[in-house]
């Protein structure tokens, strides 16, 4: 008998699909997937204390000349459509509700993360704009909101960090209006960089990210969760570049997602020799790699195998 854990969506077989040492965890991380409905989910799912362990103090910390050029290709995906309530789940440092308040948008933000708190806190809560109307720190559910409520729910990056998405996407069914739209990016399982660089790949981000999708595999459940799919995008500036990036310098051996630590002010290239060194090579080739990264991640893209992929559904009349 299988002692393959079971779909965490759709309850049906699985099979073994990869595995990896964590040094966060000191363990082996093991990823299942679905023969029915292609979910990829680590198992055995860590606790919930522990997770909270792997978000440091400055998760949240991004570039600020960055965060305002990126969050404009955010707010494409929706001003199209008319103006109203939108929840942002996952908001973290509030730039995406902030971008949405300024498009006039009434703009809520939700995050569950203790760091997110501290940090909104801290540098957030003084400087949101007048249209930004709440933001909450408990779970979707806990909050109580009205049913047919919003007009737009936004999961950018946090289906992935979810232990279980189908009480997340239950709720957000009840409380979005007909015809509401659900906006959620993800990495992609299926995309050549993860196909490539295997656990090297940097949008595998174990032990943060539990759940993997691919565009099939995510809109098979939400069709089962009752949405309509409108719109897959295949390409991120924000991500799939930076994703071809990073991956392929773990893949030449450089300190696991250097790169992307400096950006988040986690280390820096002066506190130890092993760092300055880092520093230097990633320098002298990144004239090299910068390029490469984006023309693969077209490619990528044009293929549709990109690193992300973004997903725009509706709710469907009840």
């Amino acid at each position: 008998m299988s002692k393959n854990p079971f779909c965490l969506v759709c309850n049906s077989q699985t099979e073994f699909f990869f595995e990896k040492f964590v040094s966060e965890t000191n363990s082996e991380i093991k990823l299942f997937k679905c023969l029915k409905c292609g979910l990829v989910f680590v198992h055995p799912m860590p606790e919930a204390e522990k997770i909270q362990s792997f978000y440091d103090s400055n998760y949240y910390e991004k570039p600020g000349f960055l965060v305002s050029f990126l969050q404009k290709f955010r707010v494409k995906k929706l001003v199209r459509f008319p103006k109203g309530k939108l929840l942002d789940v996952g908001c973290g440092n509030c730039s995406f509700v902030n971008a949405m308040a300024e498009k006039d948008w009434e703009s809520f933000g939700l995050d569950v993360s203790a760091e997110s708190e501290k940090h909104f806190s801290k540098k957030v809560k003084n400087s949101l704009h007048a249209n930004v109307k709440k933001i909450y720190f408990k779970p979707l559910k806990e909050n109580n909101f009205s049913g047919n409520f919003f007009d737009a729910v936004t999961f950018w990056h946090v289906l992935e960090h979810l232990t279980d998405p189908v009480p997340e996407l239950n709720e957000t069914k009840r409380i979005l209006k007909k015809q509401g739209k659900l906006l959620i990016a993800v990495p992609n399982i299926e995309s050549f960089s993860f196909r490539i660089f295997g656990k090297n790949w940097f949008h595998l981000d174990l032990p943060r990210h539990l759940i993997h999708f691919s565009p099939e595999s995510l809109s098979k459940l939400l069709e089962s969760k009752g949405f309509k799919v409108k719109k897959i995008s295949y390409f991120s500036l924000e991500h799939d570049p930076f994703g071809v990036f990073q991956s392929i310098y773990n893949s030449l051996g450089f300190k696991w997602n250097f790169f992307h630590n400096l950006l988040r002010k986690r280390i820096s290239p002066f506190s130890s020799l092993g760092n300055f060194i880092n520093f230097l090579f990633t320098l002298i080739l990144f004239p090299i790699v910068l390029p490469v990264s984006f023309i693969l991640s077209f490619i990528f893209s044009l293929l549709k195998k990109p690193d992300t992929f973004t997903l725009i559904a509706e709710k469907k009349f009840s």
